[in-house]
């Protein structure tokens, strides 16, 4: 915060800043409507009020439950950017993550190209180094920045696509029965997380399916199943080997389990 006070100070037309938007309040109301269906009230005016609340979500007998509503909460977050401070009002400024007026990325220049703008810029603030001629031109480093959010978007993609292959690699000779809780039930299923392997995905069943709009609950064969309800599953590799992924179908014995058994 210090640092992108500093910077933005002496450079105020082209500084590397970071901010974190708004969530989306539309999904992000949803999810709240869901949590008082639970009996949980979730303030989400601002983002103290938020944390507030995602610290008073616990239920005793279910240790998963908190981590995942906080997982869910996050999904509603709006991606935090780079931006260059000629792209955007002093307002604009905010992070809403952090619940602060400014920031920036400076502790990593190891690894983050970021870093080492923002540590250039300090070092001009302070007569350290002159500023190279490419980063006082704010077309330039608007571009710049715009490059790093790519970059950095693309590496989250990659991650993902790891994950997802190495997970299958796991599981790739096994057939595993394991305990998992839904995350979202809708018109197109179930989709669950395996608390035990961190794995998530959607929940397949040959048993009939229907989804109740107005009550958000689904009925899967004669059983009701909702948002956080714990379900049994089975985990095997995808038939079709070329896909490279795991199934994860939903057990003959769909009766809720006890939460100690996580």
């Amino acid at each position: 915060i210090a640092v992108a006070t500093k910077i933005s100070q002496h450079y105020p037309s082209y500084s590397v800043l970071r901010k974190h938007p708004k969530p989306k309040m539309k999904e992000l109301g949803e999810f709240a409507d869901l949590l008082e269906t639970q009996g949980y009230k979730m303030n989400y005016e601002t983002s103290k009020g938020l944390a507030d609340s995602l610290d008073s979500m616990v239920k005793k007998k279910d240790p998963y439950f908190n981590q995942l509503v906080r997982i869910l909460t996050t999904r509603t977050m709006n991606q935090a950017v780079y931006f260059c401070t000629s792209e955007c009002d002093p307002e604009d400024y905010f992070h809403y993550g952090l619940a602060t007026s400014i920031y920036t990325h400076f502790t990593s220049p190891i690894r983050r190209y970021a870093d080492v703008l923002v540590h250039r810029l300090l070092s001009a603030a302070l007569d350290i180094e002159s500023l190279p001629t490419f980063m006082t031109d704010r077309f330039k480093v608007a571009r710049q920045c715009d490059q790093m959010n790519r970059k950095n978007r693309q590496a989250q993609y990659a991650s993902r696509a790891s994950n997802q292959f190495h997970t299958y690699l796991f599981f790739k000779d096994k057939e595993i029965h394991e305990n998992a809780i839904a995350m979202n039930v809708g018109s197109s299923g179930i989709y669950a997380i395996l608390p035990k392997y961190g794995v998530e995905g959607i929940v397949h069943s040959s048993l009939p399916y229907q989804y109740d709009t107005e009550k958000m609950v689904a009925k899967v064969g004669d059983k009701e199943v909702k948002v956080f309800d714990h379900l049994r599953v089975t985990i095997k590799p995808d038939p079709n080997l070329s896909n490279k992924k795991i199934v994860i179908s939903l057990s003959t014995q769909l009766n809720k389990l006890k939460y100690y058994e996580f």
